[in-house]
């Protein structure tokens, strides 16, 4: 990974962005001096179908390809009613176990399966 690469999870600007103070990608890899180094024989056949393109994106601009596409209208379905009672259920059970492990004062282990109790109180 390169110097100028985020070390975070996360993107805070688009990789097609352009730094207006230096006239360059954000995205090292878009950057002239990186694709300069597309030199494998690869890389130059891939060029030369594509009409000396550098990039996907270059050759999609070139060739008027590009098309606005709107988001997918998909939405989650609602959750059955049974479903959710026994995610409500197994919540509880696990949020009111967590705390009887946090507030245990015996190092006695909690037994998840006979209602959190305490092993040898069932």
């Amino acid at each position: 990974m390169s110097d100028v690469a985020s070390q975070l999870n996360v993107n805070t600007v688009l990789n097609r962005d352009i730094d207006p103070n230096t006239g360059a990608p954000y995205n090292y890899q878009m950057r002239d001096s990186e694709l300069d180094k597309r030199t494998t024989a690869l890389d130059q056949d891939w060029q030369e179908h594509m009409g000396g393109q550098r990039t996907t994106m270059e050759y999609l601009k070139a060739n008027n390809k590009l098309a606005i596409i709107p988001g997918a209208t998909y939405t989650t379905p609602d959750e059955d009613s049974v479903v959710s009672a026994a995610r409500g259920q197994i919540k509880t059970t696990i949020v009111n176990a967590c705390w009887q492990v946090v507030f245990s004062s015996s190092p006695r282990r909690i037994r998840f399966d006979v209602g959190c109790r305490p092993e040898g109180s069932e």
